[in-house]
């Protein structure tokens, strides 16, 4: 299968979202001291966001992007669709469909279901 003509605009749009989430729970977990797991939260969505961001058309169409990306990193996704929130954080609509579109095609992405381009054989001679 090929690569979506549009799959660099699904990526940043997930991880903006997830980077919004990231900071709106920053935001709750400083007023909820209480609620140490809202920080894990922050990490794990800010975390993401930066290595999804990170990581270039040529990473992808290579297959190096999953270099830095694990399977908890798609639970992460996971636990926030089916939940529907992030602690007090609730997914709008438009949020759900951004992270439902980066699940789809990250799990297509891991399991290899794209075809990768070829590394061309440099002749430094």
């Amino acid at each position: 299968m090929h690569f979506p003509s549009d799959y660099l605009e699904t990526v940043h749009r997930g991880a903006a979202v997830l980077r919004a989430l990231g900071a709106r729970l920053r935001e709750a977990a400083a007023k909820q001291p209480q609620t140490p797991e809202l920080w894990l939260s922050v990490r794990d969505f800010e975390g993401l966001s930066a290595r999804l961001v990170e990581r270039t058309d040529w990473d992808w169409r290579h297959g190096f992007a999953d270099m830095m990306l694990s399977p908890q990193d798609c639970a992460v996704v996971d636990e926030l669709l089916a939940a529907g929130h992030a602690g007090p954080v609730q997914l709008s609509s438009e949020e759900n469909a951004a992270l439902t579109d980066l699940d789809t095609f990250l799990r297509q992405y891991c399991n290899r279901e794209f075809e990768l381009e070829e590394l061309e054989d440099r002749d430094d001679e």
